[in-house]
Formats: C-alpha cells, structure tokens, sequence
C-alpha cells in the first residue's frame, strides 16, 4: 500500500515538473515547435536517433531562462505560426484535396497505362536481360577484379604520395605512366 501512495507521489511530481516546463516554455505550442524543429534537424544530420536526441534537446533548450532558451522558444514559436500558416493557405486553396486528386489520377493512368503496355513485364525482361550481358561481359573480360587490382593500385600509389614517412616515389620517365596500358 505505501509503495502504491509513493509511486502515485512520484507520477505527482512528475506531472507537476512537465506542466512548469511547458510554462517555462512559453506553452505546448511553443515546446511543440521547438522540439518539432531540433527533430527535423536531427534527422537530417545524424538519422532516427539523431531525430529524437536532438528534439529532445531543442525541447529542453526552450524551458531554459537563459539566451538558449530565448531562441529555442522563438523558433518553436516560428514552428508554430508556420504550420499555422500552412493550415490556412491549404484551407483557402484546398492544397490537400487537390495533390490528393492528381494522386489518385496519377495512379488510375499508371493502371491504365499498365494493363494496355504491359510495361512492368517489359521492365522486368529488359532487366533480366540487361543482367544476362553484365554477367556474359564479366566472364568474358573480369571488369570487376581489373577495376579492383587498378583502384588498389591507384590507392596503393595515393597513400604513398600522402606518407610523409615512406620515401617520395621515384620519377616516371617520360612517356611512362603509372596507368596500365590499354589495348588500342
């Protein structure tokens, strides 16, 4: 029974601590936004994880006191009075319905187009064969491991130049290349 009334004290003041953050932070819309944005730029710049780390500092930032948390606040106000914005504009020209309607016509032409051409089963024979002359070009000649032995060659001869430790590699005489020759 007293494990219960200090769990319900604890879920209490936990409550109590999101409410004055959010009052910190000038109103949900406002940590909203700012959370919103630091996500946005998570994800862009380091992935998923980076998403929800970064939201979770921006939302942070915006309950600060302090310049951080003047920012913070003003570009989740920003956030806000965007998708606001948007809201409105979308609302007076009915932008959802109408990319909604061209999606819906574009798939019906793709269907259309599909049933008459027969495009996917065309696609997927000149793929096949596409694969069927890689394969046949890559017996025939070893592209692939003549493309390896060269860029290992070529790095080989690139971490040479850029060791400031190994001996500078000698001059190629005139004429000469380091490149393999090819057939003419």
């Amino acid at each position: 029974m007293a494990t219960m009334a200090q769990a319900a004290q604890v879920g209490a003041g936990l409550a109590s601590s999101g409410t004055q953050a959010v009052r910190a932070a000038g109103g949900a819309g406002q940590l909203g936004g700012a959370a919103a944005l630091g996500g946005a730029a998570g994800l862009i710049l380091l992935g998923p994880l980076g998403a929800v780390a970064a939201a979770g500092a921006a939302a942070y930032a915006a309950t600060r006191s302090d310049e951080v948390g003047d920012v913070a606040r003003s570009a989740g106000r920003q956030a806000v009075d965007c998708v606001s914005a948007a809201k409105n504009f979308d609302a007076q020209h009915d932008i959802s319905g109408r990319a909604a309607a061209a999606a819906r016509a574009g798939v019906s032409k793709a269907k259309e187009l599909e049933a008459k051409y027969d495009i996917s089963a065309k696609a997927k024979a000149g793929a096949e064969s596409a694969l069927k002359s890689a394969r046949e070009l890559e017996a025939k000649h070893q592209v692939t491991a003549k493309l390896g032995n060269l860029m290992g060659r070529g790095l080989d001869r690139l971490s040479s130049m850029l060791d400031t430790k190994a001996p500078a590699p000698a001059p190629h005489a005139p004429g000469s290349s380091f490149l393999p020759s090819v057939p003419r």
